[in-house]
């Protein structure tokens, strides 16, 4: 099982950030987008090595991608990855990373920044818990799509709870939305070009909630930050 943590090399600065919120004003704001979170994480989804998820389609035409250029606050998640994943076990692992897709002229999307590592709440949590998550130093430019990426999680063979990876229940049956995907083993790295795959679909919604700052909202290594 390949460690993800390895992706960030210089997309993310080591020196944590203050998630300080401070008023909007004409030039510095927070903007929510992606999904509402209102529907339940009702849809599970596993796969086997590292798979990338975005959301393409939102209901009522909603812009799933970035409104703005800055950086990425934080960002919640609804649901749970149904296992009991322990250090040094494998298989049903619960570690993701965020990441930034930009679109190319020929269909595909190229990966251009990875987050720190993440863990998703396993069994015993509450399914329809929502977690927040603060990411270090990552920055976006705006219309860019943002992946919730996993490490898969299976356990290697062809029985058992991880047969087809960790599964994930964070994902809800939603008319007007749909959620692509791309699975490579070691194959979602920073640099790396990616083509969606058909993954879960149409009438899906990948339950994340994303915040991007600008100006003083973001850190100064980001385009337009002006922050700390």
């Amino acid at each position: 099982m390949i460690d993800l943590t390895a992706r960030l090399g210089g997309a993310a600065a080591t020196a944590a950030l203050a998630f300080a919120v401070m008023p909007a004003t004409g030039t510095a704001a927070l903007r929510s987008f992606g999904s509402t979170l209102t529907a339940p994480a009702n849809v599970t989804e596993a796969r086997q090595a590292d798979t990338a998820y975005w959301q393409t389609t939102l209901p009522g035409g909603a812009s799933p991608r970035s409104p703005a250029t800055g950086q990425i606050k934080s960002f919640k998640v609804k649901g749970i990855a149904k296992s009991s994943w322990k250090t040094g076990m494998v298989g049903g692992e619960r570690m993701f990373h965020l990441q930034s897709l930009r679109k190319r002229s020929n269909g595909t999307y190229k990966i251009l920044v990875t987050s720190q590592a993440f863990f998703l709440p396993g069994n015993g949590t509450n399914p329809q818990k929502v977690t927040t998550f603060r990411p270090i130093n990552f920055c976006i430019k705006k219309g860019d799509s943002l992946v919730l990426n996993t490490v898969g999680g299976w356990s290697g063979t062809s029985t058992g709870p991880y047969a087809m990876g960790t599964p994930l229940q964070i994902f809800s049956n939603v008319p007007g939305a749909s959620v692509a995907e791309y699975t490579k083993a070691d194959g979602t790295n920073n640099g790396d070009t990616i083509r969606a795959n058909a993954g879960p679909g149409k009438n899906h919604e990948l339950l994340m909630r994303l915040t991007v700052g600008t100006a003083q909202n973001a850190t100064g290594l980001c385009p337009g930050g002006t922050g700390r």
